[in-house]
């Protein structure tokens, strides 16, 4: 009789111990948006004494964390920065009216062309004055797609040096809302126009990350003129 409550007594113990072995989770360093909760001793240390590897810090919901850096370079553009994880793709394109570099949300590997940053240079390479009639004149930007002015920033404001003037904007197209700004600007004298435009129920997490692109972007002169 002994022997058989032994025996069911060990079983359940044994089943608790590889339970607990099963649940174990190791670091995974291929997250889909490459971001840990900031800081996170579990990094290994290999990587943070790895001065190749770089990282830029970002707030969602209240929490830091360190997002790992993919560094973009176009040359035949002059763009060059750098994007959180794998979080956009960039798409580059010219036409007659310019060229330019569309960084479009790719978040947990879901591709959404209704959340980007478009990075545009309108050819002719139009000042300030021209650029600004470009998105808030009567045939601007913000009027060709019937955007709602919210609010208008100048330099003073901007947190990037090539940043000249603001446009806060926001938009209703049946049941979907969406928002973001037009940022007006030069840089290696060549003028700018910068979309930032994202569905409302991204703004927590969009914002941050194209915040990382703005803020490490450079933008270089090209040989030929005319951008």
């Amino acid at each position: 009789m002994n022997k058989i409550i032994s025996f069911f007594y060990i079983i359940p113990v044994i089943f608790f111990v590889l339970s607990c072995e099963n649940n174990k989770q190791p670091y995974n360093a291929a997250a889909d948006t490459s971001a840990v909760i900031f800081p996170d001793t579990t990094l290994p240390k290999k990587v943070l004494k790895d001065s190749s590897v770089r990282f830029d810090t970002i707030l969602i919901e209240g929490k830091r964390e360190a997002v790992k850096l993919t560094s973009y370079n176009e040359p035949n553009y002059g763009v060059k920065t750098f994007i959180p994880g794998r979080d956009f793709i960039p798409e580059p394109s010219a036409s007659g009216e310019g060229m330019s570099v569309n960084f479009i949300a790719n978040f947990g590997g879901r591709k959404n062309p209704n959340a980007h940053v478009n990075i545009f240079f309108p050819a002719g390479n139009p000042g300030l004055d021209q650029l600004r009639d470009m998105t808030i004149g009567p045939q601007g930007l913000l009027a060709e797609n019937k955007w709602r002015l919210i609010r208008s920033d100048k330099k003073a404001k901007m947190p990037y040096s090539w940043a000249q003037e603001q446009y806060v904007f926001q938009h209703k197209d049946g049941d979907q809302y969406s928002s973001g700004s037009v940022i007006i600007g030069e840089s290696a004298g060549r003028g700018m126009q910068i979309i930032v435009e994202y569905p409302v129920e991204y703004a927590e997490g969009f914002m941050p990350r194209a915040g990382i692109l703005l803020k490490h972007l450079k933008i270089s002169a090209l040989k030929e003129p005319g951008f």
